[in-house]
């Protein structure tokens, strides 16, 4: 005769070494978020590095009647974004997107640099 008690679905008693580790979804996501503020601060950090460099070069195309867009680098420089994107799992066309805005602005500044009088 089979116990009647044996015949029990316990299943549900079962858990994962996931579940036994009690997790703070808030503090996890605080954490994560900490993170991401100190990597943004410094992307922030080396664009206004980026943005001092292009004022000098514009001080160096003012000075050798160099013109702003230099075509070849501009394609260097967005070849360049997607070959990263394309080797370290990015997005290539995000990444090109950025190097755009970043030339954009490039030719502003340059365009500021070489306008102002001496």
């Amino acid at each position: 005769m089979i116990n009647q008690a044996s015949n029990k679905n316990y299943t549900h008693l079962i858990t994962t070494p996931q579940e036994c580790l009690p997790v703070n979804h808030d503090e996890l996501l605080q954490d994560l978020r900490g993170s991401l503020d100190s990597i943004d601060n410094e992307i922030c950090e080396g664009i206004s590095r980026r943005l001092k460099i292009i004022k000098e070069i514009g001080e160096v195309k003012k000075e050798h009647n160099i013109p702003i867009m230099q075509n070849h680098r501009v394609d260097f420089v967005l070849d360049k974004a997607k070959s990263f994107g394309e080797m370290h799992n990015v997005n290539p066309q995000f990444l090109v997107r950025v190097f755009e805005l970043f030339i954009e602005e490039a030719c502003k500044i340059e365009d500021k640099v070489i306008e102002q009088e001496e």
